[in-house]
């Protein structure tokens, strides 16, 4: 947390390596718990290659933190499921109109 010029996140994932996402100050100025070091999620909003899915790093912008739970929830993907499924309800193919979506992108 912090930044010589802007206010922001310095995240290690372990598929985009080392990233960094714009953080109001105010938020950390007033965020009480250290989440250095720690497991926990953030939410943020950025770019993406619609053709690519490559994720422009430069451009994320912070939304919320997120506690981290890596619990596997059964009734939380049911409900999930559930709620897809009126919007699947007249796509005959799935597999293909994901394909045709995504261009080719395999994700």
């Amino acid at each position: 947390m912090g930044g010589k010029d802007k206010a922001n996140f310095h995240i290690v994932t372990e598929n985009m390596g080392t990233i960094l996402i714009l953080t109001p100050k105010e938020f950390l100025a007033k965020y009480e718990s250290n989440p250095l070091y720690k497991n926990y999620g953030i939410r943020a909003v950025g770019k993406q290659n619609i053709e690519t899915g490559e994720i422009d790093k430069s451009s994320l912008k912070f939304k919320e933190i997120i506690d981290y739970y890596p619990v596997y929830d059964e009734q939380y993907l049911k409900k999930l499921r559930q709620k897809a499924k009126k919007s699947w309800q007249g796509i005959n193919d799935p597999d293909k109109w994901l394909r045709e979506m995504r261009g080719g992108y395999n994700a």
